[in-house]
């Protein structure tokens, strides 16, 4: 993949922090290119323990945005918004921020929005088109328990630029469909 598009995605697990589960999280944004491995390094001293991650990589996001690195201003305001409780009345400020700077971060990459009706609400989904000539058909796609259709836009970049056109959707239960719209999980969908 030589496409200069592509988000660059590291490869391994690193240990930006001692405690297991925010680790993890920083590592999930760290693969999916949306972190830089050297601020991630620097910012861990700064978390004593989840509650301090919302300040933290919110300090980062803003820093970050106001270098014009939209892409890792919104994994960094990922981070604080996923570490805010899920009641919290800050919790869709900072998923709508998160959205706007992933949406400035890839405003030329060619996604469309979709709202699918649900119930009395609605599911997020984006389409992205095959690059290149080969019609591979259509992969649809969609996260899992605690994830958004966003953090895997640098994988459906690399779907799309294999030839097939990228359906990503979420569930209730996740990202906007629960946050913006209060959809919980249901066995059904």
């Amino acid at each position: 993949m030589s496409d200069p598009e592509l988000v660059p995605l590291p490869v391994g697990f690193e240990r930006f922090h001692r405690r297991a589960f925010i680790n993890y999280q920083l590592n999930r944004a760290h693969a999916l290119g949306f972190a830089d491995r050297d601020e991630l390094l620097g910012a861990a001293p700064h978390v004593r323990g989840m509650d301090d991650c919302v300040a933290v990589f919110e300090a980062l996001s803003n820093r970050a945005a106001a270098e014009d690195r939209h892409r890792q201003a919104a994994g960094y305001a990922r981070i604080a918004e996923f570490f805010t409780p899920p009641r919290s009345a800050e919790k869709a400020t900072r998923y709508r921020r998160y959205l706007q700077l992933f949406e400035t971060a890839f405003a030329a990459a060619g996604l469309t929005r979709h709202t699918i009706p649900y119930g009395e609400a609605s599911l997020r989904a984006y389409s992205l088109p095959a690059s290149g000539t080969r019609n591979g058909g259509t992969v649809l796609l969609h996260g899992g328990f605690d994830s958004l259709i966003e953090e895997f836009f640098p994988i459906c970049q690399r779907i799309a630029a294999a030839g097939f056109q990228v359906v990503a959707f979420e569930g209730p239960g996740q990202g906007g469909a629960r946050t913006l719209n209060g959809l919980t999980f249901d066995h059904d969908w």
